[in-house]
Parts: structure tokens; sequence; C-alpha cells
């Protein structure tokens, strides 16, 4: 097992030897500690139109990594279906900056590609 360093902010971690969770991420070629990567995720989200995050089942919307992002403030069920039985639904969010984004996600999914609502501050 090796070690490296955040080239964002020092911070030491181990590079397993294998394939799987690492503990860092890359951002344009360079490992990142996930603090780094997440503050990069907000610093993304607070100009970006279109952004791909996780949400679980207490209407949090995160990072890859787990750091929130924002808060599903509604549901709803969309007539379009994806595949052969998965129902299409959708979901707005409210970001960490007030923002306002939707998406729609199928039903069994954890992920999801949020756009900006026009004028999406409120």
């Amino acid at each position: 097992m090796s070690d490296t360093n955040c080239v964002e902010c020092g911070a030491l971690f181990l590079i397993p030897p294998y394939s799987g969770a690492s503990g860092y991420a890359v951002l344009q070629d360079e490992r990142v500690c996930y603090a780094c990567a997440d503050r990069y995720q907000r610093i993304v989200m607070h100009s970006a139109e279109i952004m791909g995050v996780y949400f679980d089942s207490l209407g949090t919307v995160t990072t890859w990594t787990g750091d929130k992002l924002g808060d599903v403030i509604g549901y709803g069920k969309v007539g379009a279906t994806f595949g052969r039985s998965q129902t299409a639904r959708s979901l707005r969010v409210r970001a960490f900056d007030g923002s306002l984004w939707y998406a729609r996600y199928a039903e069994t999914g954890m992920h999801c590609t949020l756009r900006r609502v026009k004028g999406g501050k409120s």
C-alpha cells in the first residue's frame, strides 16, 4: 500500500493496491481528498445548468461521496416509462445556495440529472 497527498489541501490518504474505494477522487487528472472533491462539486453546482447527483429515501441530494447538496422539496409521477416497467418520476430540489432544480428519474434509481429551474432562485 502506498500513500499520497491531496493536491488541494495536502491531506494524506492511502492508495490501496486493489481496485475499489480509494479514499480519493480524481479531478483533472489530479488526486484530491473527498472533502476537496465535495467542495469542487458545490462550486460547479453554483454555476451549472445541469448536474449529476444522488438522492436518498430521506429526501437528501448528495455528491457521490455523500456530501449534502440540497433537499428534495417535491416528488411527482410522470406519464412516461423508462425501459419496460420502471415508472418515470420527477423531483424538485432546493440546493444549498437556494437555487431550484428539477429532474426525472427511474423509480428504482438513486442517481439523476438535475436541471436548474429558469430563474431558479427562491
